[in-house]
């Protein structure tokens, strides 16, 4: 009898250890408006996201958080970028944005928020018809074509021209369906990141069917921009990335997202 209670007493005390260490765990939501492979892979369910890059990486900033008993916990999920950019102008985001680059928020000297060290290098490419002529050195070659965007986005140098009726935007909700516009003759162009083109390349659209335009539309790195309001956040997480550059468990793991693609 008294084994047993103990034993139960032991157990009663474990339960409630685990739920003040969970209530006292900060949990940390990490949005996406990006809805493209391989960055994030959605499950069946809509806005589950099941896989990639910057799951892994959410992944990889809970394991350090746990090992170095930060109190943190990282959760991604996906948020509209028009719903995402409201948020950050009311100042009313209740998380942080992963995959992203000062310019695109209209903060090339970082005072409007804080940003994170980078944790991988990029690039976005233009995409046509493998029968097209169109060639590429500025924007202003684009002028007079059409071309197929997902809502929302920004692009250097094209979203101004679109602005300006010179280059005509056909909208899309995914960076599938701009290579479907592609294939279907609705659009003369397209730019999308290189790791998406070569993951669709290799999932159902021939890269016969296509010509990556030699000249790029821009390279980039991406990192996490955070709201001041969470400027906490700041070196947890440069301190978890920081170590994720040098560690080579990431560098395969994410080494292994570009050959599997």
């Amino acid at each position: 009898m008294v084994s047993r209670f103990i034993y139960s007493s032991l157990l009663f005390l474990f339960a409630i250890a685990s739920q003040l260490s969970f209530a006292t765990e900060e949990i940390i939501k990490v949005y996406t408006y990006h809805d493209k492979p391989p960055y994030v892979i959605f499950g069946q369910e809509s806005n589950t996201i099941q896989a990639g890059i910057y799951l892994e990486l959410v992944n990889h900033l809970n394991a350090n958080s746990s090992a170095n008993n930060d109190g943190l916990r990282y959760e991604l999920s996906f948020l509209p970028r028009v719903r995402l950019e409201s948020q950050l102008k009311t100042q009313q985001l209740d998380g942080i944005v992963i995959g992203v680059n000062p310019l695109w928020f209209g903060d090339s000297t970082k005072q409007k928020y804080l940003w994170s060290n980078t944790f991988m290098d990029d690039k976005d490419i233009f995409l046509v018809n493998s029968d097209s002529t169109i060639e590429f050195q500025q924007a202003s070659d684009l002028k007079g074509l059409t071309i197929a965007l997902g809502r929302g986005t920004y692009y250097k140098g094209i979203s101004e021209l679109i602005k300006q009726g010179k280059i005509k935007a056909a909208s899309t909700n995914s960076s599938q369906q701009n290579l479907d516009m592609l294939a279907y003759q609705r659009a003369d162009i397209t730019i999308m990141s290189e790791l998406t083109a070569n993951y669709f390349f290799n999932n159902g659209y021939p890269r016969s069917s296509f010509k990556i335009l030699t000249k790029p539309h821009d390279t980039f790195q991406r990192s996490l921009l955070i709201p001041k309001s969470q400027s906490h956040l700041l070196v947890f997480i440069n301190r978890a990335l920081n170590k994720l550059n040098l560690n080579s468990d990431w560098l395969v793991e994410y080494d292994n997202w570009l050959v599997s693609i």
